[in-house]
């Protein structure tokens, strides 16, 4: 297959054998399988026995998915009258053939030998066919050797260590690495170069060595039961191995590792290598006596996760405007491979990867968990069976080259909205996020939210918001002309003018925004209110709103400046503090862009969520990419929060309990508490401290962010915010440098916001740590 030496193998074990348990204590066969499921994401999973796919708590039950589930057996097509061939994929045939014509048919200087291997013994074709594969024995798909080695004047030889011998020193062609033959296989970081020596009659060795080798370009591998021949060729390695790192100006060395199959006992083999005798450089090799452990879920803070390796053979950029509505899709040009592939089968032959990126809108949904692991119908949308999602974009198949590729493309909210009812929970938005959702398009998108984020200009806006008094007889009052003259506003924007960095914000970009408009404003001559009339509604005749009268605009008399007035207008009309949508803002933006750039990010305003045994609100729900330009190595940070505005004790033992609902509801979630005043008072501090404690010594941490109005109304990185604020801020970001995680930050804002010290903190943070 085309890419196979890519596919990795998945064990499916019921039990955890007792080789692999030093490396995944307290976990589960079926943990480990399903963590090395999550972190390979295959496109296609193929059951070697019947069952495996259930036992791995796979759904082959979605109708969407179902065609992604195949077993081992049906991977071959079998026609009358024609030649065997794979039901899915590319077969190889049609590579041979492709660079017979562009390349092998042609006299090459100094080209590498092609290599058939066949024959051997149990352990060199065991080996042999690991490391550089061999052609299945079945008659029927004998024609497929016969190809390659007509293709590439292969030359067959037995597999020995003779045959390894020269396959790595003269850098042969074999077949396994004719699959991925111009391929590009990008790795997320270094990877020094690597030998792996196994048992190749051990099948638990054989899985490490074939899913090791995808992860990395440089594996030399090495046959247990040839250890001894094998020293020499393992020292000149070591030897070539050890260089300057390319445009390293420090002296930082590159140098070979050494891994050992679990089976085999690492001293007896260190000792057969005789590493000591050999004169090697110093720091030349290491021996490495443990797995990257990639069936893990490594939070944000972890240094250097393992990542897997993406595959692309080609790629192009595509400008593309979605379709309207409720559900956005796209046409794209598929990229299909240079060869002719006459694919028989019923499966997909490829797989183009969409990466989506936006400009000047956030309506799509760009950050999102993977799917690609099924059982979740209707998440991320009601897409087509021919697409999933996964972390490194959404997924599409395709048959030919002439296939016409569309994409479905979900919206921000309709997504959260989809896979809160994979979990069972039941969203809908709330009025208050209706109108935090207005606020945030009104400005032109959380791009331009930092319109809001000036104390003076927030305060004046709720100041000019309608609003009732109600008074003790029953009776209220109504106010609904709330204005503020252009002096007022003058006034306040020169406050923020003062600091000179936020220049742009000026009152044609308040009126742009839809904030507030200008207008007249006359006082009735029949009951004395005064009327305010847009530019649209001057006449010479007005009518007053209080009493209905009409009378004439007083045009006589000079036009004095104070008659000139702001009316607050749309959503901004709503009172208190837009029903607290500028907090709700202002945080969304602040989780968007202060602590990691580039990445993308996934909102929802306003949430009313049925558990089925509870009903919560959230202010807001919220994913945040782990990095906008790589392939992420987990599903996105989930947030879900408390938005207050002003007031002496804004978070109540009932928000608490609110808070700590939703970390239950949503496991995993990042519990924000935000307020626009900039200090917490005592009994605020006391609930929330509280409830970090019990958000970090959750099975699944929930930590507790507090932003307050020095974060929301800061201008500038986070680093400068804290640095300017002084104080116990400063202290802390002097310590950190700069924070580039969330669970980091989490931290650093229980110190600065509720008093707590480092050690206070790190003991509800690493309490199960200390306890093991």
């Amino acid at each position: 297959m085309w890419g196979g030496i890519m596919c990795p193998i998945i064990p499916a074990m019921q039990r955890v054998p007792k080789i692999w348990r030093d490396g995944a204590r307290g976990m589960s066969g079926r943990e480990i399988g399903r963590g090395m499921l999550r972190f390979f994401e295959p496109d296609i999973f193929v059951e070697t026995a019947a069952g495996q796919a259930a036992a791995m708590g796979l759904d082959t039950s979605v109708f969407r998915d179902q065609y992604r589930y195949r077993s081992f057996a049906s991977l071959i097509r079998k026609d009358i009258g024609l030649a065997a061939d794979l039901d899915l994929g590319v077969s190889m045939a049609h590579l041979y053939d492709y660079h017979y014509r562009t390349e092998f048919q042609f006299e090459r200087r100094h080209a590498p030998p092609a290599y058939d291997f066949a024959g051997g013994t149990s352990e060199g074709s065991a080996f042999f066919e690991a490391a550089f594969g061999q052609f299945p024995k079945r008659r029927d798909l004998a024609y497929l050797s016969s190809i390659y080695r007509g293709a590439l004047a292969a030359e067959q030889v037995e597999p020995s260590f003779d045959s390894w011998h020269t396959a790595i020193t003269r850098g042969a062609d074999c077949p396994l690495q004719m699959t991925i033959r111009d391929i590009e296989t990008r790795v997320d970081r270094r990877r020094d170069p690597a030998i792996f020596i196994f048992d190749p009659l051990s099948s638990h060795d054989v899985i490490d060595f074939w899913n090791f080798r995808i992860r990395k370009t440089d594996v030399i591998p090495v046959n247990a039961h040839w250890i001894a021949e094998s020293r020499d060729l393992i020292l000149k390695f070591i030897r070539a191995s050890f260089r300057p790192l390319p445009t390293n100006p420090n002296g930082v060395m590159i140098n070979a590792a050494i891994h050992i199959g679990r089976s085999l006992d690492a001293d007896t083999i260190i000792k057969a290598l005789r590493l000591d005798e050999a004169d090697l450089p110093e720091g030349s090799v290491s021996v490495t006596p443990w797995y990257e452990a990639i069936w893990k879920e490594y939070s944000e803070d972890y240094g250097y996760p393992p990542n897997r390796t993406i595959l692309s053979v080609k790629s192009r950029d595509v400008q593309l405007t979605p379709s309207d509505g409720d559900r956005a899709s796209i046409r794209f040009p598929v990229q299909a491979p240079d060869f002719e592939a006459m694919q028989r089968g019923h499966g997909p032959s490829w797989v183009n990867v969409l990466r989506i990126r936006q400009y000047g809108s956030d309506k799509l949904a760009v950050a999102m968990p993977s799917a690609a692991l099924g059982g979740q119908f209707g998440y991320p949308s009601h897409a087509s069976r021919d697409q999933f999602l996964t972390r490194e974009g959404h997924v599409t198949f395709h048959h030919y080259a002439s296939d016409e590729g569309y994409a479905d493309l979900p919206k921000r909210e309709g997504a959260i909205i989809s896979w809160l009812k994979t979990k069972k929970i039941e969203a809908t938005p709330s009025e208050a996020g209706r109108i935090a959702s207005q606020v945030i398009e009104a400005v032109g998108g959380l791009s331009r939210v930092q319109l809001l984020g000036e104390r003076p200009v927030v305060e004046l806006l709720d100041k000019m918001a309608r609003s009732r008094r109600d008074w003790p007889d029953g009776s209220s009052d109504e106010f609904q002309d709330r204005t503020a003259s252009v002096k007022k506003w003058e006034a306040a924007l020169g406050q923020i003018h003062r600091g000179g960095l936020a220049g742009w914000k000026t009152l044609d970009a308040y009126v742009e925004a839809g904030a507030i408009k200008l207008g007249l404003t006359s006082a009735c001559p029949h009951c004395g209110k005064e009327n305010w009339y847009s530019l649209d509604d001057i006449a010479s005749m007005i009518g007053c709103s209080r009493c209905l009268k009409s009378f004439a605009y007083p045009q006589g008399k000079p036009l004095r400046r104070d008659i000139w007035k702001y009316r607050v207008v749309g959503p901004f009309a709503t009172p208190h503090y837009a029903e607290g949508a500028y907090s709700v803002a202002l945080t969304l933006h602040f989780l968007r862009n202060e602590i990691r750039s580039m990445s993308d990010f996934t909102y929802a305003t306003g949430l009313n969520l049925d558990t089925g045994g509870s009903k919560l609100e959230t202010d807001f729900f919220a994913w945040h990419g782990s990095d906008g330009i790589r392939y992420a190595h987990r599903d996105p940070d989930m947030f879900v929060g408390e938005c207050k505005s002003l007031g002496t004790d804004v978070f109540k033992a009932k928000d608490i309990t609110r808070l700590k609902e939703l970390g239950t509801a949503v496991q995993g979630a990042y519990l924000v508490a935000a307020t626009l005043k900039d200090e917490l008072s005592t009994d605020e501090a006391g609930r929330l401290r509280k409830l970090a404690s019990w958000g970090w010594r959750k099975k699944v941490p929930s930590p507790l962010i507090i932003l307050t109005g020095v974060e929301l109304f800061g201008d500038g990185p986070l680093s400068s915010i804290w640095e300017n604020a002084g104080g116990r801020r400063a202290e802390i970001m002097a310590s950190h440098g700069h924070i580039f995680d969330f669970r980091t930050f989490a931290d650093a804002s229980q110190q600065a916001c509720l008093g707590m010290s480092d050690e206070e903190v790190a003991r509800m943070r690493y309490w199960r740590r200390r306890r093991s």
